[in-house]
């Protein structure tokens, strides 16, 4: 996952270049899509009645890359979707995209099926 978002485009260079105020995001939540967003935002988010954004925790970061460092894991789906994308926000209410990447093979799912990102599988990388 190495697509900045708008919003973080904007925050990095206003702090590399510019002189602001650095930019902390204590607990970054991972949110699943049916239809990928892009870096100004939009796309179209998983919505199933049981479906809720998740934290994430990241490891040491370590020659411009960190991954996730406990696993990541949804509820049981109440019906189907098919998940193409995800994508990283600063906060529960998805306030502030971060990051974005589709899947590299998008994940159908069934009813009662768990969605699960597994230790080291989620990887942010600045290229």
């Amino acid at each position: 996952m190495s697509k900045f978002s708008d919003f973080l485009e904007d925050k990095i260079l206003n702090i590399t270049l510019k002189g602001a105020t650095a930019y902390n995001c204590s607990t970054p939540y991972v949110e699943l899509y049916t239809a990928n967003p892009s870096d100004s935002g939009g796309g179209t988010v998983l919505a199933d009645a049981n479906y809720v954004i998740q934290a994430v925790t990241f490891g040491t970061v370590t020659g411009g890359a960190v991954s996730n460092s406990a696993a990541v894991t949804y509820p049981a789906l109440n019906a189907g979707a098919t998940i193409t994308g995800m994508a990283i926000f600063d906060d529960a209410s998805s306030t502030n995209m971060l990051y974005w990447a589709p899947l590299d093979a998008s994940v159908t799912l069934s009813a009662g099926n768990i969605f699960s990102i597994a230790v080291g599988d989620l990887t942010v990388t600045l290229d």
